[in-house]
């Protein structure tokens, strides 16, 4: 009798672990996709951040500036690009809470 129970434990919860196992590997997918473009939203704002504090105490135009000018477009239009991407992530409807987030 222990015997069976056991069996048909085993059994059962190889069954209903099968069930959900891909429901959960999806929700876990969808989470690291979701890590993955907030992280890289986060290296890009830092960059701005860091472009932003360069070029504020630079009031008048200076040879120098250009290149920093067009690293700070670049990583700005990085930013944005990915932003909107993530913008479309969240439409999915699991992601209600990216969706408020951003």
């Amino acid at each position: 009798m222990s015997l069976g129970i056991g069996v048909l434990g085993t059994t059962g919860g190889l069954l209903i672990g099968d069930r959900y196992f891909p429901g959960a590997r999806d929700n876990m997918l969808l989470t690291d996709q979701e890590k993955a473009g907030l992280s890289s939203l986060q290296g890009f704002l830092l960059e701005i951040q860091v472009h932003q504090q360069e070029l504020t105490p630079i009031i008048t135009p200076q040879p120098n500036l250009h290149p920093i000018d067009l690293e700070f477009q670049e990583h700005l239009q990085e930013f944005e690009t990915l932003f909107s991407k993530l913008k479309e992530f969240s439409l999915l409807e699991s992601q209600y809470h990216l969706r408020v987030l951003l």
